[in-house]
């Protein structure tokens, strides 16, 4: 006789049940190649066999689920800043089953991969630069954000505005992410004048964070991302 098994009660083998179906969820990442048509990848996924050399896989995702896998199933507000064809902002809606999605571009934008469900998805227009629509858009969200990631313009001036204005917009315990970060620094046009390189940028957050500065509680560098979490 399992005296072991006998003496769990109700409630802990139902927490255990839970438990095995969530281990038997979907990564992020393998949620991330169910798109089959290259055009519509997100390029956060990554990289597999019969994948084509020319086509740009980040391999976020790995990091991403260790990060993120907590609020799957939790409340979140999170903002994409860079939408192109929607592909990252479909995974995203996917993978956190109740969060609700802000995406920012600075062009119109029109899903390729779907519709979004209204009630989980916004969309807002406006230019990283600008100063003044990221004070619109922290004064129409007022609670602020769990996770801000930044796909956008990837210009020196675009990356440091937008962190300058909205990491206060995090949540404690949230996160900031900046992707791209080395394909930017392999890019001279990138570069905004009067601004510092975006690898420089990642530099001296890294430098603010050792000294215990803005509240950062620890930054994750991986190659071409930075991820930047908030202090509880």
């Amino acid at each position: 006789m399992n005296t072991e098994t006998e003496a769990l009660s109700p409630r802990e083998v139902e927490r255990i049940q839970n438990a095995i179906k969530l281990s038997q969820r979907p990564t992020l990442d393998q949620l991330a190649h169910l798109e089959t048509v290259p055009a519509l990848w997100t390029d956060k996924r990554t990289r597999r066999n019969g994948d084509l050399a020319e086509h740009v896989l980040h391999g976020y995702t790995p990091y991403y689920d260790r990060e993120f896998y907590k609020w799957r199933d939790q409340p979140i507000r999170l903002m994409e800043i860079g939408l192109n064809v929607g592909a990252s902002i479909k995974l995203w809606l996917e993978y956190f089953t109740q969060a609700d999605i802000v995406g920012v571009d600075i062009a119109p934008f029109e899903s390729k991969v779907g519709l979004f469900d209204p009630n989980r998805f916004n969309f807002l227009q406006g230019d990283q630069m600008d100063v003044n629509f990221w004070n619109e858009v922290k004064s129409k969200y007022p609670k602020g954000f769990d996770i801000i990631i930044d796909d956008g313009a990837h210009s020196s001036g675009a990356i440091q505005t937008s962190f300058a204005c909205m990491w206060g917009a995090v949540k404690p315990g949230g996160y900031y992410v900046i992707e791209d970060i080395g394909e930017c620094w392999n890019n001279p046009a990138s570069h905004t004048p009067g601004y510092p390189t975006q690898v420089e940028h990642a530099k001296s957050l890294a430098a603010v964070a050792l000294e215990g500065g803005l509240d950062i509680e620890e930054i994750h560098v991986s190659k071409e991302l930075v991820m930047i979490k908030k202090r509880l």
